[in-house]
């Protein structure tokens, strides 16, 4: 249920790098937004604990460049 939810909002469970496609750890989710972060966070509380669970952390980070390497 949370894999479809965070599909729906516009977050993959995948992330694209130079040497392919690479999966995120369980329930870790990469997504672009132009909310702010606590904005963000409470929305998808929301969401999820109407949906999901009732018991969540969620955590939301906001990032201006990455880098992934072997």
């Amino acid at each position: 249920k949370l894999h479809k939810l965070m599909a729906a909002v516009g977050f993959a469970r995948t992330i694209q790098g130079t040497n392919g496609t690479f999966d995120l750890p369980h329930a870790t989710y990469y997504g672009q937004s132009y909310i702010a972060v606590s904005d963000l966070r409470d929305s998808l509380r929301d969401k999820i604990k109407a949906t999901i669970q009732n018991n969540i952390l969620v955590f939301v980070a906001e990032t201006e460049a990455w880098a992934m390497g072997w």
